[in-house]
């Protein structure tokens, strides 16, 4: 069982997977959800990348530089989208994307950094140049940058609220934050694998724009 590394994200690339040649593949209207196909695929490459560095313990740097990009690009879309269904057009939804866009640059000028330190059956430890409480503190900056905007405007029309795509909106997005935290002070460790732990969140993003997407048709 020991040997089993990187189960979890197998299993989370699977379920990806199938989410993408469903809405591909059969969903009538898919031009509804193109982002959220978008979104999939990048987590899901964040996935099957984890399986294969922990299940055969490969440790290349630009495999996980992808990763860690993936990972980042994971969480802005995830924003990105949620902003552009709530406030299309506004000025601030691509900031989303500021902190994705900076690791690029930087990931490539310390490329040798970016190492896979600890595979293990469901997370996986990465370290890479900035330490692991910085890398913790932006990817959950990123995560609540399109929260903060969904609560604004939920709050500045109290009927959104009620509605059940809103609820489910709002709740896919604040679950990961409050299921890390709660991580957080279980363990220190959480923060060492925050990658691995988030990304699988994330897929509680996807669900909630898939339904809020469906329901609304926009």
């Amino acid at each position: 069982m020991s040997d089993l590394k990187g189960i979890l994200a197998l299993f989370t690339a699977c379920i990806l997977l199938c989410v993408v040649i469903n809405f591909f593949f059969f969903y009538k209207e898919r031009g509804l959800i193109k982002d959220i196909i978008v979104a999939s695929l990048i987590l899901f490459i964040n996935q099957i990348i984890e399986f294969i560095v922990s299940f055969w313990n490969i440790n290349l740097p630009i495999l996980n530089l992808i990763y860690i990009a993936s990972f980042n690009f994971s969480i802005s879309f995830a924003s990105y989208y949620l902003l552009e269904r709530i406030q299309p057009g506004s000025k601030h939804n691509w900031k989303a994307f500021m902190f994705s866009i900076m690791i690029l640059p930087v990931g490539f000028v310390y490329l040798n950094t970016f190492r896979m330190v600890a595979p293990g059956l469901f997370f996986t430890e990465f370290r890479y140049f900035a330490s692991p409480m910085a890398n913790c503190f932006i990817g959950l900056l990123t995560s609540i940058w399109g929260l903060f905007f969904l609560v604004k405007i939920m709050m500045e029309n109290k009927e959104l609220g009620k509605l059940p795509q809103y609820k489910i909106l709002f709740w896919g997005f604040l679950l990961p934050i409050l299921a890390y935290t709660g991580a957080y002070f279980l363990t220190l460790n959480s923060v060492l694998i925050f990658e691995s732990i988030f990304s699988k969140l994330i897929f509680l993003n996807i669900a909630s724009l898939t339904f809020f997407a469906i329901k609304t048709k926009r």
